[in-house]
């Protein structure tokens, strides 16, 4: 019988492609998975309401992880069982401080910001269906983030260049790093969540609240973001198109997600089969 009980699985970039849907192996390995009683959740930087939506192609019915580590939710039901959030104050100041850095007359990032389900935001830095893909279909548009709402922030990304993506970080750290936590999740994405809210404590948080040792936990990710996850888990593994030190983290490197990488892991470390 697999040791792993618990098998946690990012989202884009690993379980599926960027900006894709799920694959029919991954799908297939999962339900194999789950017929055998093993928990399969995901865990993303995604909003609860799109990330039960993946959970429902998926097939998975374990509560999953969202907002970076920042809620979990029940994907049957829709109930947050476990949530920490921004303070409304804390999330304006990192929204000013970041504002210093750019230039409003050429801009190399645009803020989001997220309570709950609904998106705030002052323009737009992608496509439109590009933001209907990652984000969902819930923005207002703000012409001054002063005008959010007075309630607590689930997330801030920064959307925007690499480069400039790359100078903002140490800046927002400098400041802020006994707050918040700051991860890239994608070249193109910086993500503020409040401190503590990382994919490896909610995941912890989750193996608990089932019943789950750490040492019967399976962890697969591909970015930044993951590397909570992957150290904490009995079984952390990299996916192929992971950056080096994403892979250099983890105790195993399975092939990218063009090549159904999480089914080939589930298939290797869950259901014994070695061919």
């Amino acid at each position: 019988m697999t040791p792993y009980r618990l098998v946690a699985l990012d989202l884009d970039g690993t379980a599926v492609p960027f900006e894709g849907e799920p694959r029919p192996a991954v799908v297939a390995a999962i339900a194999a998975a789950q017929a055998r009683g093993v928990k399969v959740t995901i865990a993303t930087g995604r909003a609860p309401i799109t990330a039960s939506r993946y959970a429902h192609r998926l097939g998975i019915r374990t509560p999953i992880i969202c907002f970076q580590g920042g809620r979990v939710v029940d994907p049957q039901t829709n109930r947050t069982l476990h949530a920490v959030a921004l303070p409304y104050e804390l999330a304006l100041a990192v929204l000013q401080e970041a504002a210093v850095y750019q230039d409003p007359q050429t801009p190399r990032w645009a803020p989001l910001v997220y309570q709950g389900d609904d998106i705030y935001l002052q323009r737009l830095w992608l496509t439109p269906a590009q933001y209907r893909a990652f984000f969902g279909d819930t923005w207002h548009r703000l012409t001054d983030f002063r005008a959010l709402p007075h309630r607590p922030v689930d997330k801030i990304i920064f959307v925007g260049e690499p480069a400039a993506l790359d100078e903002l970080r140490p800046r927002l750290n400098a400041r802020f790093r006994d707050q918040v936590e700051i991860v890239r999740s994608w070249t193109l994405f910086l993500e503020v969540t409040p401190r503590g809210a990382t994919k490896g404590r909610a995941l912890a948080w989750l193996a608990h609240h089932l019943g789950i040792p750490r040492e019967a936990v399976l962890a697969v990710g591909d970015a930044d973001n993951d590397l909570s996850m992957i150290r904490w888990a009995g079984l952390g593994v990299a996916m192929g198109n992971a950056p080096p030190d994403v892979q250099a983290a983890a105790d195993v490197v399975a092939p990218p997600v063009e090549e159904d990488g999480v089914a080939w892991v589930i298939r290797q470390w869950v259901l014994g089969d070695t061919t």
